[in-house]
């Protein structure tokens, strides 16, 4: 027994406190379709002394209405990796955690994985939606403990692990914690100055069809607040967050609120959830919780662990002890007003905005999209196309400038260069060196990176349809800090 048990020590790809891998194959003699029945089990088979998740109704599997049970099944049959497991080896308090993963394949139902703009990948969980659970005005207090389990280099640019939505399916998110490669640990807002209603459909925006009378509703304001530095988050430990928002559409007495590791970051006041427009119901215009992984970057890979979930409507019942914080001392605390990491004003006259957001759920059956995705797709091979590079400071639309254009050819997949055009900043020689590849409905730029005032780094853009336009961004950092996109579009000539 002594022998057995010290070989047992010996196998690295052993863990006691979750269903584990060797090779790519599932032991302990689990089989990926009987894994997945944690998303069944209520609260995830957690005893109810667990503080792992601390939300008065339990939680589910995010979107179950749509189905997703039955779909998050079958893909799990095809996977050697589990969605979600019971983490019992690394956790925040107690004995529990939850560990999520999404590996390079797309995980989603149809409306993720096969967007005509771009698809997206999710396993997330949201609280079993009640009357007592979703308020239009309301005063919440939430808070999550999570840690990057993997490498952090390996995941997607962006990636939300937290949403505040909103029941109405054509309402987007108020609030999203945000992880931004080489950035950190994002807050984003879409609220501060409400929706600029118009009177057409515009692919950027949500609405449209004839429940709304045709308008769209179009976020005006686009901010991020930047919470923790990205050199925190690779160091790959857990990270305590606190909300207190207080839901309200009058500005002057909405506000939020969020605590990082016990240390109050952000305290901002304006409008915190839409207002009710014609054609909404009042009652379904309500906050939401998600959290989990949900990130347009298909084909990276990520690990995410959660654990002391906790959605209450006073601190004291989020159970912060568990994490050795005090209540009141969080509430006494004060900080100087933070300005935003993006401050974006969104002007939907200027067609070099690309605007889509990140959860858009068109349930309308008379929304339609008339573009020829597939068609255009199809046929990229056979044309050329005019790519053109522009970059602009984070924040700054004044500063935006083309500093390379070109005539882009595509045979087969493979694309390249055929005509050089301006060349202010980015070197002709270094744009030869780009790899440009057709993957399915996307186009990926891969190489290395140089332009003056900027540090050196591997670049990785993926090229997304919208409209008749290809569009992509990357955001970097000069050698000052200050945060910059690099734009690039490639339309068809």
């Amino acid at each position: 027994m002594k022998i057995i048990l010290a070989l047992l020590v010996l196998i690295p790809s052993l863990s006691w406190g979750a269903v584990t891998f060797k090779n790519g194959k599932i032991q302990d003699g689990e089989i990926p379709g009987k894994i997945f029945e944690v998303f069944l089990k209520e609260n995830f088979g957690l005893d109810k002394s667990d503080t792992t998740i601390n939300i008065i109704g339990g939680v589910e599997l995010h979107g179950k209405s749509d189905g997703r049970y039955d779909v998050y099944k079958k893909i799990s049959e095809s996977l050697d990796y589990n969605i979600l497991e019971i983490e019992k080896n690394d956790t925040r308090f107690g004995e529990t955690a939850l560990r999520f993963k999404l590996g390079k394949e797309c995980v989603g139902i149809v409306r993720d994985c096969e967007r005509s703009t771009r698809p997206y990948t999710r396993a997330e969980i949201e609280p079993i939606l009640s009357d007592d659970m979703g308020r239009n005005r309301d005063n919440i207090w939430a808070s999550f403990s999570f840690k990057i389990f993997n490498d952090p280099n390996e995941w997607s640019d962006y990636v939300n692990i937290q949403q505040w939505q909103n029941a109405v399916g054509d309402y987007s998110p108020m609030f999203r914690t945000v992880i931004i490669k080489d950035v950190g640990l994002i807050l984003a807002n879409e609220t501060s100055k409400d929706y600029k209603v118009i009177d057409y459909k515009d692919k950027r925006c949500l609405g449209g069809g004839s429940k709304y009378g045709g308008k769209s509703f179009c976020v005006a304001n686009f901010k991020e607040y930047k919470l923790l530095d990205w050199n925190e988050l690779i160091k790959r430990k857990w990270v305590d967050v606190v909300h207190n928002i207080n839901f309200h559409d009058d500005p002057n007495q909405g506000y939020f609120k969020v605590w990082i590791n016990g240390e109050l970051i952000l305290d901002e006041k304006g409008q915190t959830i839409w207002k009710t427009y014609p054609g909404v119901r009042k009652e379904t215009n309500r906050w939401t919780y998600n959290t989990g992984i949900y990130t347009s970057g298909v084909g990276f890979i990520h690990e995410l662990l959660l654990d002391e979930v906790s959605i209450s409507r006073t601190c004291e019942k989020l159970k912060l002890e568990n994490l050795n914080y005090d209540c009141q001392k969080l509430l006494n605390q004060t900080t100087q007003k933070k300005e935003p990491y993006t401050d974006n004003d969104v002007d939907y006259t200027d067609d070099d905005v690309d605007y889509t957001d990140d959860d858009v759920d068109h349930t309308d059956e008379n929304y339609e999209n008339n573009s020829n995705d597939d068609e255009d797709i199809i046929n990229l091979d056979q044309n050329n196309y005019e790519i053109e590079w522009t970059l602009e400071e984070v924040g700054n639309l004044d500063s935006k400038k083309i500093i390379a254009k070109d005539i882009l050819t595509f045979d087969s997949n493979i694309g390249s260069i055929i005509e050089f055009g301006d060349d202010e900043y980015l070197s002709k020689d270094i744009r030869t060196k780009f790899n440009y590849e057709l993957v399915d409905r996307i186009i990926n730029i891969s190489g290395n990176f140089e332009i003056e005032g900027f540090d050196n780094k591997e670049l990785l853009i993926q090229i997304l349809k919208s409209g008749e336009i290809f569009k992509g961004e990357k955001r970097l950092n000069n050698q000052e800090g200050l945060a910059h996109k690099i734009k690039v579009k490639i339309r068809k000539i």
